[in-house]
């Protein structure tokens, strides 16, 4: 594509000829080829200005920048680089997201298990749908696992482009606040956009609550008018159960659904029933009421399915249909995900990395243990050091037994991080001990559980690898805990 072509009406400066031709874009100066247009984006640690000269010798042959420089490439000078990432992206990739029905997931929690239940449910109602998350690349019979809940802008309509190709009539995205706030969904037409609900967690990154649900709202406020829908109306679907949904709510421009055990909610649930395997419960919509089995675990599951199932509908899913392919849905990994090699214990894995996430995993295993509820968890590097002790003190009240371990220390040292987990629990407890090496805090626990027992093995769930600060390992919480369920004597595969 011309680079003249791809600027085209944007408020930039070209400084230099734009009748290039650009054979691709990035703003990752080791990811820059021969033709490449590299766009410098300021970042939180580095700045892309400073790497002109490596993308540069890599090839590059146009730079967008938001202040001009000596160079004998042309340069496309713009306010603010990153807000153009993704308009540019998109334009490149010949608009992917005006061809593909776009249901973009926001909120602190759920939006994994959300976006897997409504993709199933779209599946199973005969779209080609395709899945972009935090676990999942997923169009078509291609399936990719994924580094990114939002992928970067470049990138992301890279795979958007690859779903038009692959078929795709309508894409489940989960959307993060930072994604949102650094715009690397621009350029995206998004057709529903469901909210999950709002607790702790980012503030390294936003500063306050305030400025977190500020870009959450941004996918709402951009959902524009229904009626000029190019692709059909839009809708918005929100848990009013959430103290945030008032503000949702006042940001959207199009109609909406809520959902909730709230009876208010135009879609609501009541009566459930926890259980080891699945959670019963009573619902209404618009158009009736069912009982439903649903095959996960726990109140927040619930939640899960309204969003889902609500999304659905505002899709122009049959409820009767969707009811029916409930039972067919296999659960996500690393979301409460059970370990089954025939103990008598349950050994669960899940994602759970803030205060309420944790707090809801507990609870939820509470339930149905009658033993010791024994856990294992730690809080990534470089993150919210601000929910670390709140989480330790939280663990050490909620569970029989607690291990602080490591989980991704990136730059930081893993027992550093342990010390601040652990600085909110009472010195004098004697129920919880610190292991940095998050393999032996994980032996150490199965191995000293009884029948009766659970194990809860949280904060990293379907991860593959544990992050240092200048290397990786392979690491998985449900291959650990196998091999130790092995090592005990147990058989893999058999049913608990």
């Amino acid at each position: 594509m011309l680079l003249q072509q791809l600027i085209k009406d944007l408020p930039l400066q070209a400084i230099g000829s734009t009748e290039i031709e650009i054979s691709g874009l990035t703003s990752d100066s080791r990811k820059v080829r021969p033709g490449f247009l590299f766009m410098a984006e300021p970042g939180l640690t580095v700045d892309g200005h400073d790497y002109l000269n490596q993308a540069r010798s890599a090839g590059a042959v146009a730079f967008l920048v938001e202040h001009s420089t000596v160079s004998d490439l042309t340069q496309i000078v713009a306010p603010s680089t990153r807000s153009l990432l993704g308009v540019l992206a998109a334009r490149f990739y010949h608009q992917p997201a005006d061809q593909i029905r776009m249901i973009g997931i926001t909120g602190t929690k759920g939006k994994t298990t959300t976006a897997f239940l409504l993709e199933h449910f779209l599946r199973s109602a005969g779209k080609a749908s395709g899945l972009m998350g935090s676990v999942q690349f997923r169009a078509g019979e291609t399936i990719e696992q994924s580094g990114y809940t939002t992928l970067p802008a470049v990138e992301l309509q890279a795979h958007l482009a690859r779903a038009v190709d692959l078929g795709c009539s309508h894409m489940v995205m989960e959307v993060s606040s930072h994604a949102l706030a650094q715009r690397r969904v621009g350029g995206i037409d998004f057709d529903t956009a469901i909210f999950t609900n709002l607790t702790h967690d980012h503030l390294d990154f936003h500063g306050t609550m305030e400025n977190y649900l500020q870009a959450k709202t941004m996918l709402f406020q951009h959902l524009g008018n229904c009626e000029s829908g190019r692709k059909g109306p839009k809708r918005a679907v929100i848990n009013i159960d959430d103290p945030a949904a008032k503000q949702v709510i006042a940001s959207c421009v199009v109609p909406f659904y809520t959902f909730g055990l709230n009876a208010k909610a135009q879609v609501h649930a009541d009566d459930l029933e926890l259980k080891l395997a699945e959670t019963a419960f009573r619902f209404s919509w618009p158009g009736g009421t069912a009982k439903v089995e649903l095959p996960l675990v726990g109140r927040f599951n619930v939640y899960n399915f309204l969003a889902a199932f609500t999304a659905g509908l505002a899709e122009g899913l049959a409820a009767e249909a969707m009811l029916r392919s409930v039972a067919d849905f296999a659960g996500v990994p690393g979301r409460f995900q059970q370990i089954r090699c025939g103990q008598a214990f349950p050994v669960i894995v899940d994602y759970a990395h803030t205060e309420d996430s944790l707090r809801q995993v507990l609870q939820t295993a509470r339930e149905f243990t009658k033993g010791r509820l024994l856990l294992t968890f730690g809080c990534t590097g470089d993150r919210d050091r601000s929910k670390r002790p709140v989480m330790g003190k939280l663990a050490a009240e909620l569970a029989d037994f607690v291990i602080i371990t490591s989980d991704d220390p990136h730059s930081e040292k893993p027992e550093d991080i342990i010390r601040e987990v652990y600085a909110g629990i009472d010195p004098n407890c004697q129920t919880v001990e610190l292991q940095p090496d998050r393999a032996k805090a994980i032996d150490q626990l199965i191995t000293m559980a009884k029948p009766g027992d659970t194990v809860i093995l949280a904060g990293k769930g379907h991860e593959r690898v544990q992050i240092f600060k200048d290397y990786q390992l392979p690491f998985a919480d449900e291959i650990k805990a196998s091999e130790c369920l092995q090592r005990l004597g147990y058989n893999q595969g058999k049913e608990v």
